[in-house]
């Protein structure tokens, strides 16, 4: 467990009607995770060590475009870069100073692309449909770790708002990633 503390910031820039444009950024995060590390040979639990880990986590900035091409529709693109090479190993050092394991990752950084429409069908409901690729950080699969990101992913999304006031409405949406 751990908490970690970053910022965020960001602009949204309307060149002219019907145009917005925006750009975030999100800072690095570090955790320093504590608990136990175990091991186990064949089923049997043979050490049980507490321990910390340091996990840098990526800053990521995003650049996104609205533009409307007519009075119900709109398109939407994103490209957004994560800075996944500052994560260069997960290493588990005892809570009495000796390292456990040095696991080595030296990723690439990390890119997604996507593009999308909206469409109103009406003045309460908003139609929504779009498609992302994701270059993974993980370049080699020597690389890989277990419950991180190790592959290229293709994203399909669909979706949709129901304006039941003008302060509020309900979001629907649906994604399937395909790896």
């Amino acid at each position: 467990d751990d908490f970690a503390f970053g910022a965020t910031a960001g602009i949204t820039l309307t060149p002219h009607k019907g145009t917005r444009i925006g750009l975030g950024w999100r800072s690095a995060l570090t955790h320093e995770l504590d608990g136990s590390f175990v091991t186990y040979v064949g089923g049997v639990v043979t050490g049980n060590v507490r321990g910390t880990a340091k996990l840098n986590l990526p800053d990521i900035v995003t650049l996104s475009i609205n533009q409307a091409i007519a009075p119900n529709m709109r398109i939407l693109g994103t490209i957004e870069w994560s800075r996944w090479s500052r994560f260069e190993e997960l290493r588990v050092v005892s809570d009495a100073g000796a390292t456990i394991a040095a696991i080595p990752t030296n990723w690439s950084d990390g890119w997604f692309f996507s593009v999308g429409g909206e469409y109103d069908l009406n003045r309460q409901v908003t139609l929504r449909a779009g498609a992302g690729y994701e270059i993974s950080p993980v370049d080699d699969p020597t690389k890989r770790l277990t419950g991180i990101p190790d592959s290229d992913r293709i994203w399909l999304s669909l979706g949709g708002t129901y304006r039941l006031s003008e302060m509020t409405s309900l979001d629907f949406a649906y994604t399937h990633i395909f790896l």
